[in-house]
């Protein structure tokens, strides 16, 4: 799903001009990111999501945030830009060890995984390129 915004440019398009503007400049400081969380990118990043996965504390699945998308992410977008949008609590899972202990496991809301993987991708673009390669 390529969405090109207001200017013309997708979403895409703006996340590769950031790691090359990284690249080619390694003191650059990025300062102002909040703009490239738009609706296109967030439909975009929604499209990644594991529909599989569990659900969070709200019990809201992939499907069910799907249908009505475009109203969750206008009211997501409308919180991030008011500075109310706060992640939910994780739903903590216990996960069984093979030793027969247990560790915890947090599992996030849909709408706090799709803005997880947003901020991610933008970051992973800006910081990829200032690693050497043998870095992992």
């Amino acid at each position: 799903m390529t969405v090109h915004s207001n200017d013309g440019l997708s979403w895409l398009t703006k996340l590769e001009r950031i790691g090359e503007k990284s690249a080619g400049n390694k003191q650059r400081v990025f300062n102002n990111l909040g703009h490239l969380l738009n609706s296109d990118m967030l439909k975009g990043q929604f499209l990644r999501l594991d529909g599989n996965k569990a659900v969070g504390i709200d019990r809201m699945t992939k499907a069910a945030y799907g249908e009505h998308l475009d109203e969750n992410i206008q009211n997501l977008i409308l919180r991030i830009r008011r500075g109310t949008y706060h992640p939910k609590a994780a739903r903590i899972t216990e996960i069984p060890k093979e030793d027969g202990s247990k560790r915890p496991l947090a599992i996030s809301c849909t709408e706090d995984k799709l803005i997880q993987l947003a901020v991610s991708d933008i970051l992973s673009r800006i910081y990829e390129p200032l690693f050497m390669p043998c870095s992992y």
